[in-house]
């Protein structure tokens, strides 16, 4: 399976203060391959290209955005009784 490689990334400025974001920035700078941005929060990206909601969600699928999750708490996960960690943050 090839490495994914997206068009462009965007990283919170918070996460540049963590192992795991500083090596992830360091990486996709070095490939040279992606666009980079910096952002001050992930909660909401603008900056993702596209005219129609179709290009959009393709353009989507190309970026990848690196932020700090603010809470830790678990999520009900229903119906089930199991629990999850969201990855995303919802606004």
């Amino acid at each position: 399976m090839p490495n994914y490689i997206p068009k462009r990334v965007f990283f919170e400025q918070e996460a540049l203060e963590y192992p795991a974001g500083k090596y992830l920035y360091k990486h996709f700078k070095n490939l040279g391959k992606s666009e980079i941005k910096l952002l001050k929060s992930h909660n909401r990206v603008t900056e993702i290209p596209g005219k129609t909601p179709q290009e959009c969600y393709v353009e989507g699928k190309n970026t990848l955005v690196v932020g700090v999750r603010k809470t830790l708490d678990f999520e009900k996960c229903k119906p089930s009784a199991h629990y999850q960690l969201p990855l995303v943050t919802a606004v």
